[in-house]
């Protein structure tokens, strides 16, 4: 991984000492830090995402009520979805267009071999930059589709637990995307509220992004723990009926007994269908979230303050 962009760096550094300005190269020590550890972080969160997705179906396999066949289309869709390499194509596209904006260059200003290498740069960061936008997308994507599906569920104290391992990977998505918001003003800058408004949209979309996958899960449970203690009424109705009639003949000792017995046992069922959790994650999650979100936010506006008291 690592040997992978210095062979990158280098051949900058051998395209700027063709044109004789090395030193130019080796002194911008801000690009040669965006470089490596946007590439370390997106390759490294590349080699994550495989792992995560190999991983994914063994986890899932007890967990949704599928047949062998639409186990095996499912996660054949998300994987030709998640990993196709069009989407990361056209966000690095839209970004090298904006790019060239922003800078107001044209094609025609890389005409000596550090230009076009500086380029060619370009496009590679931004290719980086949308290989690690999509990671983040796919990740909550393939947590969205998975939440569609028919889930075998059983309610108990501990249902948390088991969307713990994707509630994880979940939230440091959302974090690095987070961390990625609050980046990028310091290279675009806001300059009006209509941008902070942009920037505040995306937020919204990191915050939704995350907790709708989640929400979706927490319908099937709300459903289940519904018609779990709907079936829990009814058979405690059909049982004290069959108490009242036993009262009115000649009970038996072993009959009332098991149909005590019976009721205990619905009421104490009852009672941990009640208890058990109807979100896949616990509220600290949601807090670490929510929290993240609105440092991103702050920081936004912080910058927007600053810009228009620089510049009256």
């Amino acid at each position: 991984m690592l040997c992978f962009l210095l062979v990158i760096w280098f051949s900058g550094f051998l395209a700027f000492a063709f044109d004789g300005v090395a030193i130019r190269y080796l002194s911008n020590l801000s690009l040669h830090a965006q470089f490596f550890g946007t590439g370390i972080l997106v390759l490294w969160g590349t080699r994550s995402f495989r792992s995560f997705l190999e991983w994914l179906p063994k986890w899932a396999r007890p967990v949704l009520k599928l047949g062998d066949v639409e186990f095996e289309d499912l996660f054949k869709k998300v994987e030709r979805s998640v990993c196709s390499f069009f989407p990361i194509f056209l966000i690095a596209l839209a970004m090298i267009f904006l790019n060239l904006y922003i800078s107001s260059q044209t094609f025609f200003d890389y005409l000596t071999v550090h230009s076009a290498w500086n380029f060619a740069f370009i496009c590679f960061f931004f290719l980086l930059g949308g290989t690690g936008m999509w990671i983040i997308v796919s990740l909550w994507l393939s947590i969205f589709w998975l939440s569609r599906q028919p889930l075998n569920l059983r309610l108990s104290f501990d249902t948390s637990k088991t969307f713990r391992p994707l509630a994880i990977p979940s939230l440091y998505a959302a974090l690095c995307f987070f961390v990625a918001i609050s980046i990028v003003p310091f290279f675009y800058p806001p300059t009006s509220f209509s941008e902070v408004t942009i920037y505040g949209l995306f937020i919204l979309f990191g915050a939704l992004a995350f907790f709708i996958p989640f929400y979706n899960i927490h319908s099937v449970l709300v459903q289940l723990k519904k018609q779990e203690l709907q079936r829990i009424d009814k058979e405690t109705n059909e049982l004290i009926r069959e108490l009242e009639d036993a009262s009115t003949k000649k009970p038996t000792s072993d009959n009332v007994t098991t149909i005590v017995a019976r009721l205990l046992a619905l009421q104490i069922k009852e009672k941990i269908v009640r208890k058990a959790e109807e979100w896949p994650v616990n509220i600290s999650f949601f807090s670490a979230l929510w929290g993240i979100a609105l440092m991103a936010f702050v920081r936004v506006i912080v910058e927007l303050v600053t810009r228009i008291l620089q510049f009256p």
